[in-house]
């Protein structure tokens, strides 16, 4: 593991222990129970026991034990040889997220009646987008991480360019998720989100099943 490689890898654990402890420290003051939806308008819709927030709080530090393990078991783990350092950025931000997401409710729920910043949400989910998108580009052939559709899986080549186009998409759909809490809200801002996730998702599932079809007229 090279240096750059193990200073990521333990930066993810570094966020996930921070995130517990500061849930541990501010639990004893917090309302019993936090909000954990919100309507399109930002407002809280749904409550839960603060219990819940340790649990929240636990999942921030299994992404990362969970993604150091997944490796180990895959068929394709030789891979992973090819793109450690991206793969450790994938972990860290997955795993920022999932801290951001866990302190935003801390916060929502020490003031239940106000507004969430969608602001601050959207930026963050953006960001999350704009890393995997990033990284994606060069995460090789694996059954955990990246595109995986029975033709990505098949072939390499397939794989490759998907994982390029796939990767630009999730860059560009985190841009304009990230963008669009500063110039949207309600449900239009809701509709938006969802269309730009359910068109990169289903442009790249159909773009590998062509390319699949292309190459495979080609031999």
């Amino acid at each position: 593991m090279n240096s750059n490689r193990g200073v990521l890898f333990w930066l993810s654990y570094a966020i996930a222990v921070a995130t517990i402890a500061w849930v541990v420290w501010v639990y004893p003051d917090l309302a019993e129970r936090f909000p954990v939806h919100w309507n399109v308008h930002g407002l809280p819709d749904r409550f839960a026991p603060k219990s819940q927030l340790l649990w929240l709080a636990g999942l921030v530090f299994a992404i990362p034990l969970l993604m150091d393990i997944l490796p180990r078991i895959d068929p394709r783990h030789k891979n992973y040889a090819y793109f450690g350092t991206s793969y450790q950025y994938i972990k860290l931000g997955i795993t920022a997220f999932m801290a951001f997401v866990t302190v935003l409710s801390i916060q929502a729920g020490r003031s239940p009646e106000q507004v969430l910043s969608t602001r601050v949400m959207m930026l963050g989910l953006g960001l999350m987008f704009m890393i995997l998108g990033n990284y994606l580009t060069k995460v090789r052939s694996n059954w955990f991480v990246g595109i995986k559709t029975p033709w990505t899986l098949s072939s390499d080549e397939v794989w490759r360019k998907t994982t390029r186009v796939g990767g630009w998409a999730f860059f560009l759909a985190g841009l304009i998720i990230a963008l669009s809490g500063f110039f949207l809200s309600g449900k239009t801002l809701f509709y938006l989100i969802i269309g730009v996730v359910v068109a990169v998702s289903v442009g790249t599932f159909v773009y590998s099943y062509l390319l699949y079809r292309s190459l495979d007229k080609s031999s």
